[in-house]
């Protein structure tokens, strides 16, 4: 078995904004613990620099992939392909697994813009597709994204629009 993240704030494994150490601590436990485990944060300086290096790391996982596991913020993204961000018409369009993302700033991320993500194509790469929402907010963005092919404003609507792969929304208040 391999697990294997969606997407990664270019930050050490040390650093408490983490995915990796995230679900290593949550997730990876007890008998998942014999799971191999791909991360995205490589040495490279720089997501750009380093997204060949996670490009070909991601490859060498089986596909199509088991499931893959999604939230989405209010703001209409999900992975890290965050709306108006650098690198998002990249990462809906190309045929790569992964690619560099740097957002906009926001109060949400902080000082952690620069993201590497899965692409659209690289999140198609499965049997199923979960979508864990919760709150009010978040099921109104759910809806709108749901009637809404506007891509580059709401992310998260491209995977809704397509039809290779089953979308499961779960949704808690």
């Amino acid at each position: 078995m391999t697990a294997a993240l969606v997407d990664e704030r270019w930050v050490e494994e040390d650093n408490p904004a983490s995915n990796a150490a995230f679900l290593k601590q949550s997730l990876l436990k007890n008998c998942a613990a014999q799971a191999a485990f791909i991360g995205m944060k490589n040495d490279a300086v720089t997501a750009k620099d380093g997204l060949e290096h996670c490009e070909q790391a991601y490859q060498k996982i089986s596909q199509p992939f088991d499931l893959t596991i999604l939230g989405m913020g209010a703001d209409g993204h999900t992975a890290s392909l965050f709306p108006k961000s650098h690198g998002l018409e990249y990462a809906l369009k190309s045929k790569k697994l992964c690619a560099d993302i740097k957002a906009q700033p926001s109060d949400v991320f902080g000082g952690n813009l620069e993201r590497m993500s899965l692409t659209l194509h690289g999140l198609l790469q499965s049997t199923s597709i979960i979508l864990l929402i919760t709150g009010d907010e978040k099921m109104d963005v759910y809806r709108r994204a749901l009637n809404n092919s506007d891509y580059i404003n709401t992310p998260v609507s491209a995977v809704f629009w397509q039809s290779e792969v089953p979308v499961d929304v779960y949704w808690s208040p």
